[in-house]
């Protein structure tokens, strides 16, 4: 009777671990199946008809189905995030090997009207765009963050290889430090 009753408490444990599919939940609750008749052998019916084979209920089989793939999709997050980590850091080195420079060689890139981006290593907190001929203006600056992303969503990067994808790359890459870098500007001048 009284392992009966494990068994249905271990089949509780394992219906609502699997309904919320976290992965500590799933894991107590096949040790508590595993401990509790939701898994044995099956013994041979004759002496030589074959080997012993283990068997588990359906509800154990799932649990350990979803533990599985819970810790893949934990490995995915994990790793996507260190790729993250690892660009900010990589777009964080870049500005810092620019503020050695007294100002930049090359630009950002391009967009599709002829404007040039810049980004000058001593000043993190602003875009700076120098205007095409056509545009009859020299330079101008985003210094906002909102202005940034306004900026990010309009450049076209579908094409890819143009001019205008490589500078939304480009930005896209550096957008948290430069509205990290806008943020404290606007802060300090408030």
């Amino acid at each position: 009777e009284a392992a009966e009753q494990r068994r249905a408490k271990a089949t509780a444990a394992l219906l609502a671990a699997l309904s919320t599919r976290e992965e500590g939940q799933l894991a107590a609750a096949i040790s508590l199946a595993e401990a509790s008749l939701h898994t044995g052998v099956l013994e041979a019916a004759e002496e030589g008809s074959g080997p012993a084979r283990p068997w588990a209920t359906d509800e154990l089989l799932a649990a350990r189905s979803a533990l599985e793939a819970e810790r893949r999709s934990a490995a995915r997050v994990r790793e996507a995030a260190g790729d993250q980590a690892a660009e900010q850091a990589e777009a964080e080195a870049s500005l810092q090997d620019q503020d050695a420079l007294p100002c930049r060689i090359s630009p950002l890139g391009s967009d599709g009207k002829g404007r040039t981006y810049w980004l000058f290593g001593a000043d993190a907190s602003r875009l700076w765009v120098q205007g095409a001929e056509a545009d009859g203006w020299g330079w101008a600056f985003y210094s906002k963050p909102k202005q940034l992303g306004r900026l990010v969503a309009w450049l076209d990067g579908s094409s890819p290889g143009s001019a205008e994808a490589g500078l939304k790359a480009a930005l896209l890459r550096l957008t948290p430090l430069l509205q990290r870098s806008m943020a404290t500007e606007e802060e300090e001048e408030a």
